[in-house]
C-alpha cells in the first residue's frame, strides 16, 4: 500500500480541523473541551478567558459556542447568555443570564435543559413564561395575603372584639403566611394546632383550626 496518500490525508485533516485531530489521534499537551461541537465541526469552543478578553464594540457581538449558544457582547462590555433555537420554522431566542453570573458551564446546562424540552416538542420561551405566571399567582394567593384579605371583608360587619380575636387568631398560623394556599398540607397546620395544645390552649387551637377552614 502506498502510504503517501494516506500521509496526506492525515496532514490535510490536522491541518484544518487540529482541535478534532488531537481528539481523534490524542495531544497531552492541550485540554481539550468537555462540550462537543455538534456534527464534528471544527469550530473551537467557549472558554472563560475568550469570554473574558473578548473587548467591546461599537455595535454588539456573538461568541458563538455549541448547539446554538452563544454570548451577546455588548458595547458597555456586559456579556449575555443567548441560546438561538426554532419552533415552527420560527427563529426564537431565550437568554440565560449574564457572564460571569452565570458561568459557562451553567450556561450550558440551561442550555441542554431547554434542548431537552424543544425534544419533547416544548418552547422553552413558553414554558418560562407559564412558570412565571404560575410563581407570580401562587404568590399573590399566599395564606398570609388570602387571610388579609378575608380580614378586611370582614371588618365591616364584625364587631371590634371580634375582629381583633379573629386577627390574633389568624397571627398564631403565621408560620403559613408566605405559603402559596395550594401547597399548604395537612400535616403543616398539624403541627402548629400540636403546639398549641402542648401549651395547654386546646380551645384557642380548635379555634385557630376554624379561622383556617375559613
Amino acid at each position: 500500500m502506498n502510504p503517501a496518500p494516506l500521509r496526506g490525508f492525515l496532514y490535510l485533516a490536522v491541518s484544518r480541523c487540529p482541535r478534532q485531530a488531537r481528539l481523534l489521534w490524542g495531544d497531552n499537551g492541550d485540554t481539550l473541551p468537555p462540550y462537543p461541537h455538534p456534527d464534528g465541526a471544527c469550530t473551537p469552543m467557549l472558554t472563560d478567558a475568550a469570554i473574558r478578553k473578548a473587548k467591546p464594540q461599537a455595535k454588539p457581538y456573538k461568541l458563538a459556542d455549541a448547539r446554538g449558544l452563544y454570548v451577546l457582547v455588548h458595547p458597555n462590555g456586559s456579556r449575555y447568555w443567548r441560546w438561538k433555537y426554532r419552533v415552527a420554522g420560527k427563529e426564537k431566542v431565550l437568554s440565560f443570564g449574564v457572564y460571569p453570573e452565570v458561568t459557562l458551564t451553567e450556561a450550558r446546562q440551561r442550555c441542554d435543559a431547554a434542548r431537552l424540552q424543544r425534544r419533547d416538542g416544548l418552547d422553552p420561551s413558553a414554558e418560562r413564561r407559564a412558570d412565571k405566571l404560575a410563581q407570580a399567582e401562587a404568590g399573590a394567593n399566599t395564606f398570609g395575603v388570602v387571610a388579609a384579605e378575608w380580614l378586611a371583608k370582614q371588618r365591616a360587619s364584625m364587631a371590634a372584639i371580634t375582629y381583633t380575636k379573629a386577627q390574633w387568631l389568624l397571627g398564631l398560623a403565621g408560620a403559613l403566611d408566605n405559603r402559596p394556599l395550594r401547597e399548604i398540607t395537612a400535616p403543616e397546620v398539624l403541627a402548629i394546632l400540636r403546639k398549641l395544645e402542648s401549651a395547654g390552649t386546646i380551645e384557642t387551637a380548635h379555634r385557630v383550626k376554624q379561622r383556617i377552614g375559613k
